[in-house]
């Protein structure tokens, strides 16, 4: 099952590539609606999703740097300031390098530690298992946040891409 999971995940990678590829760096972080969660902010928090999915999975290593837990964590809050955001590039760089690296920690993971309890006290009640974790951030989680990505190119006047 885990390789269909997996294989989900790419398809989620290439469909957050082609949303974001007609949009200058320059739009990225437009909120057409206040508050709107943008493709900046999107394609940042999905990065530090993935970091998060390696800490609890015991990694200290992380592909993205610290400082955007503040500008992209569950705690954060979207901004219309492009200059407060990584490029388009580097977002799209990282969320590359970070899911890939989840994905491969994932994939090497026993069937024990999938079904340990996730070291996060806080997310327990939510995901109580690694592999809960994993499958949620994988998936479900991803796609939520591309049908934000979806929702915001309509509103931003952008063509729908599939």
């Amino acid at each position: 099952m885990l390789e269909y999971v997996l294989h989900t995940t790419g398809l989620n990678v290439g469909l957050a590539a082609m949303l974001t590829a007609d949009i200058p760096d320059e739009r990225m972080a437009e909120q057409p609606v206040p508050g709107t969660n943008h493709p900046a902010w999107i394609l940042g928090h999905l990065a530090v999703t993935a970091d998060y999915g390696m800490s609890q999975l015991g990694s200290a290593e992380r592909t993205c740097p610290q400082a955007w837990e503040e500008l992209f964590g569950i705690k954060s809050t979207p901004v219309a300031d492009v200059a407060r955001y990584p490029d388009k590039a580097q977002l799209l760089e990282k969320l590359n390098l970070a899911v890939e690296r989840f994905k491969q920690a994932v994939a090497g993971q026993t069937p024990e530690a999938m079904a340990s309890p996730l070291p996060d006290e806080h997310f327990r009640e939510v995901c109580p298992k690694v592999g809960d974790l994993a499958c949620m951030a994988l998936t479900m989680h991803f796609a939520y946040h591309l049908g934000q990505l979806s929702a915001w190119r309509r509103m931003a006047g952008l063509p729908r891409v599939m």
